[in-house]
């Protein structure tokens, strides 16, 4: 599992930030709470994150802390009726 990207950030919303590492630009869902902690954009940046795949598509969820990753974790796991997008 890839616990964490670290690169530039390239750009951010308040639900997504662009890190590019070695030339590839990685799309990472991020909750409002990580938005507020990031960088300037063109700075560079570490999320900690989590990955989810289905059958036509790999989505990336990143976090400022290793905590909120691994509560994050925890509710898709364990939480009835919660999955990745309400989490």
């Amino acid at each position: 599992m890839i616990t964490s990207i670290q690169g530039i950030l390239t750009a951010a919303t308040p639900l997504h930030a662009i890190v590019e590492l070695n030339g590839f630009g990685y799309e990472v869902n991020i909750p409002v709470t990580t938005a507020e902690k990031l960088p300037v954009t063109g700075t560079a940046v570490k999320l900690h994150t989590r990955w989810s795949g289905r059958e036509d598509e790999l989505t990336v969820y990143g976090f400022a802390t290793p905590a909120e990753r691994d509560f994050f974790r925890l509710m898709i796991e364990h939480v009835t009726g919660v999955g990745p997008k309400s989490a």
